[in-house]
């Protein structure tokens, strides 16, 4: 029994010697993509306060088929033209002399979106079609993608050549031998929404029918993906 117990102890001392501590890298690669932009979002909020719910309602239609004519008449196509958002609420406010609140009518208000193609005539008609409504209302440009998905592959394989090429810059500086990989993780799956914003809040009667907006130029947009990759170490060059 001795014997069989003896030999049991040998056997765990010879695989505890044998086993070795093993040591890992881990490294962060960031993929990086610029593309021009592809889609224009203009968008535009009106709202009208009246003392009746029905004068509400009707002056603010007025506003809102002004514009959506005028951006037909442009040629923006009525499929790109979307309204939403409609809200009516009570329109109150504070009587010092009675110390309350008192309801003085409505507001009803309503949102306008443009989603078109972003080049410098788009740009313009749309602008000018705001101009030609004669509407008071603020709105905002965004630039965008369509479909910014399709650069996912594109990320991530940027991401995961940039953590390779630091894994060999690293273990090559210290004269180790690079492993297999041990985890991959998505630290970041792609920043897929990119947009720029202009914004603007002018009173449109009061501007001229013939501004232009030559001068908007956005920018290529920037998405970016990084992934961490954490690989096995070897023993160092020239060891065994």
């Amino acid at each position: 029994m001795k014997r069989i117990f003896s030999l049991l102890l040998f056997a765990l001392l010879i695989s505890a010697t044998a086993t070795k501590a093993q040591h890992y890298l881990t490294v962060t690669g960031t993929g990086k993509v610029s593309v021009a932009p592809d889609q224009l979002t203009f968008s535009t909020s009106f709202s009208a306060k009246e003392k009746t719910y029905n004068e509400a309602m009707n002056n603010l239609n007025t506003k809102v088929n002004k514009l959506v004519s005028a951006l037909k008449k442009a040629g923006v196509p009525e499929s790109e033209i979307k309204t939403g958002n409609l809200n009516i609420r009570l329109w109150q406010e504070y009587n010092k002399s009675k110390g309350k609140s008192e309801v003085l009518g409505f507001v009803a208000s309503h949102n306008v979106t443009v989603t078109t193609s972003p080049d410098k005539k788009t740009i313009n008609e749309v602008f000018n079609a705001y101009m030609e409504s004669g509407s008071e209302a603020s709105f905002n440009m965004s630039f965008g993608l369509k479909d910014p998905e399709q650069w996912e592959d594109k990320l991530v394989v940027s991401a995961v050549k940039d953590a390779q090429h630091q894994a060999k810059v690293i273990t090559d500086a210290a004269g180790i031998k690079l492993g297999p990989i041990a985890s991959i993780n998505r630290t970041n799956q792609g920043n897929f929404n990119p947009v720029q914003r202009f914004a603007m809040m002018e009173d449109a009667g009061m501007m001229s029918k013939a501004v232009s907006m030559d001068h908007v130029n956005p920018e290529d947009l920037i998405m970016t993906e990084t992934i961490t990759i954490q690989y096995l170490l070897g023993n160092k060059e020239g060891d065994k």
